[in-house]
C-alpha cells in the first residue's frame, strides 16, 4: 500500500479508531494522519528483501490528536519512526532493538 493510498483510506474512514498494518512491504515510507485514530499497530514483512521488494524504511505518524497506543510487531530491524503532534500518546509498545531512529515531538500528555 502506498502512502497516498493509506491517506485516502484514512480520509474515507473519519471514524476509524483502530488500525493494524500487517506485514508492510513494497513501499519505503508511510505517513499516518488521522484525527480519530486511537490505536495503531505496525508490522513489517519477515521475508528477505529480494523476495518482497522494497522494505518500509520510514514510518511517520503525525497530526493524530487522539492516538493513545503505537505498537510495533516484528519490527526488530524495521523502519525509522517519527511521531509528531500526538499529544495523547500513552503507550509506545516494543519497537525492536535495531530501529535506526525514533523521534518523538509534542507527544507528552498535558
Amino acid at each position: 500500500m502506498s502512502s497516498p493510498a493509506l491517506h485516502g483510506l484514512l480520509a474515507g474512514c473519519p471514524t476509524l479508531v483502530s488500525l493494524s498494518l500487517d506485514r508492510v512491504f513494497g513501499c519505503r515510507s508511510l505517513c499516518v494522519c488521522s484525527k480519530a485514530l486511537h490505536s495503531l499497530t505496525v508490522s513489517v514483512s519477515l521475508r528477505q528483501q529480494e523476495e518482497v521488494g522494497e522494505e518500509l524504511q520510514d514510518l511517520v505518524v503525525e497530526d493524530a490528536p487522539l492516538l493513545e497506543r503505537l505498537l510495533g510487531h516484528n519490527v526488530n530491524w524495521g523502519p525509522s519512526i517519527h511521531v509528531l503532534h500526538v499529544p495523547r500518546l500513552e503507550i509506545l509498545g516494543y519497537l525492536g532493538v535495531g530501529i535506526p531512529s525514533l523521534q518523538l515531538e509534542a507527544c507528552l500528555q498535558q
